[in-house]
């Protein structure tokens, strides 16, 4: 096991006096080297849940931990520093919509988690070129992201995922904003990276195209798994 969700309870305020419950009491394990994916329906709560786990937000109740070999993560017991340095070194995310930095090009935008890191530049920049290789954007290293095509944009964020050497990634909607074609590229491209680097890999997603490729499929409604 690599990721333990107990009895996690989330909502957000609406107004001053009343809030939306959008997690409702989910438990769940995640095994090492597994390829999971969580459907559900738009408003469902999966974003919502892939964000708790990658650790951008904190649960009401309940409690995550992550499991890094005999070490174990509890999210509750981490402060700050100790929860970034843990989604640093441990946690890859790869979002619908890309989110690249636009001044800086496809490399650099790779490169960017150990430039966070602190890891040296020598080996910033070999580990960037081999992931942009990976990726099969080598010819496209230099180019910023409003040069590239949707499907590359997202290969970078994939590589830039990649760059720390993650145990675990997340991806919500990873295709959501591709044509088909290029869903399947990137869907390809993902299980040979979970093959190649032996990842676990965790995507929300609507789509029965990217939910088929996962070797377990859970499905999330209102906020709980059914």
């Amino acid at each position: 096991m690599i990721l333990k969700a107990k009895n996690i309870f989330k909502s957000y305020p609406v107004d001053s006096s009343a809030s939306v419950d959008v997690i409702k009491g989910i438990s769940l394990e995640v095994e090492k080297g597994e390829y999971l994916a969580i459907k559900g329906s738009s408003g469902a709560g999966k974003s919502t849940l892939l964000n708790l786990f990658a650790s951008f937000d904190k649960v009401d109740s309940g409690e995550i931990s992550l499991h890094i070999g005999k070490e174990k993560l509890q999210y509750s017991k981490l402060n700050d520093q100790q929860i970034s340095k843990t989604r640093l070194n441990h946690i890859g995310f790869v979002f619908q919509q890309y989110n690249l930095l636009g001044e800086f090009s496809a490399l650099e935008n790779v490169c960017m988690p150990a430039i966070i890191l602190g890891l040296g530049k020598k080996e910033i920049l070999r580990r960037g070129q081999e992931l942009i290789e990976f990726v099969g954007l080598e010819h496209r290293a230099s180019h910023k992201p409003s040069e590239l095509s949707g499907g590359e944009q997202q290969r970078t964020a994939i590589a830039r995922a990649m760059m720390n050497n993650p145990k675990i990634i997340f991806a919500d909607e990873p295709t959501g904003a591709l044509d088909n074609q290029n869903s399947r590229q990137i869907l390809d491209l993902i299980e040979k990276l979970k093959e190649e680097f032996d990842l676990t890999f965790v995507t929300a997603t609507h789509s029965n195209l990217v939910a088929k490729r996962a070797r377990r499929i859970i499905e999330i409604q209102d906020g709980r798994l059914i």
